[in-house]
């Protein structure tokens, strides 16, 4: 069995390095049985960066390393690292952050549902009401969010923001991201109403190094992030979405 982590980056290089060592050392550190016959590969996606990101991630001898010529975007290099990994001929793919948000020592954890055959897409939920990193009001708008992104997928996901998934080969080939912002919600959305299992993992994460590149401003994310639940449902419920509106109209 293969397993590539994907990892999307732009101008990682303060925290690229300790980001590829910690996934290393958590793989070293488990001797399990179950998973000795795992053959785990890194991939760097590069979002254009303009630092030193590509050329310290080849001194560090990752596997594969493919770059955007220019900035494209996580949602456009987050599709990219997918396709990518198929072909590469991973049973298995991870995604995680370049900037070593999510503690790597749940790499595991994370798999074990797809390697049990009991997921599609387990997803790293970042116990936000404990979280010590969110504000208030951040918590408030990840809640609120989550359940939104819920109730549209019918799924049970608790934090549809994050990014440390795990999806099986079978749900990493459906997945088709044409959300220019992000991948986080749009994947969800797409997994639930195409009938994927999704599940939660409960996880601790790193102290934050930097801001988010992402979220700009919290008005900023709400806007982007409903429009783009927005754009889901016309794509795979429009029929539905038609069939209401003519209903007031006639």
């Amino acid at each position: 069995m293969k397993v590539v982590i994907q990892i999307p980056c732009f101008n990682e290089e303060e925290q690229i390095q300790d980001t590829i060592k910690d996934i290393r050392t958590s793989i070293a550190r488990n001797n399990s049985e179950k998973f000795k016959s795992i053959e785990w590969e890194l991939l760097i996606i590069d979002d254009g960066s303009i630092d030193r990101t590509c050329e310290i991630a080849s001194k560090l001898n990752v596997d594969h390393i493919i770059q955007n010529k220019t900035n494209k975007g996580l949602a456009y290099t987050f599709q990219k690292g997918l396709e990518n990994s198929l072909q590469l001929g991973a049973d298995i793919v991870v995604n995680t952050d370049a900037d070593n948000q999510y503690n790597a020592n749940y790499l595991y954890d994370l798999i074990s549902p797809i390697v049990n055959d009991t997921a599609d897409i387990v997803i790293g939920s970042r116990q936000i009401v404990t979280n010590s990193e969110f504000s208030t009001r951040k918590k408030f708008f990840q809640i609120f969010g989550s359940f939104i992104v819920r109730f549209i997928s019918n799924t049970k996901v608790e934090d549809a923001p994050s990014g440390f998934r795990a999806f099986s080969r079978l749900a990493a080939s459906r997945i088709n991201i044409y959300d220019k912002y992000t991948y986080t919600l749009e994947s969800v959305i797409q997994a639930g109403l195409t009938g994927l299992r999704v599940i939660n993992l409960p996880i601790s994460t790193n102290p934050t190094r930097r801001p988010s590149r992402l979220v700009k401003s919290n008005l900023h994310y709400i806007i982007s992030s409903i429009l783009t639940m927005i754009r889901t449902l016309l794509l795979y419920k429009s029929h539905k979405i038609a069939i209401f509106l003519t209903f007031f109209l006639f």
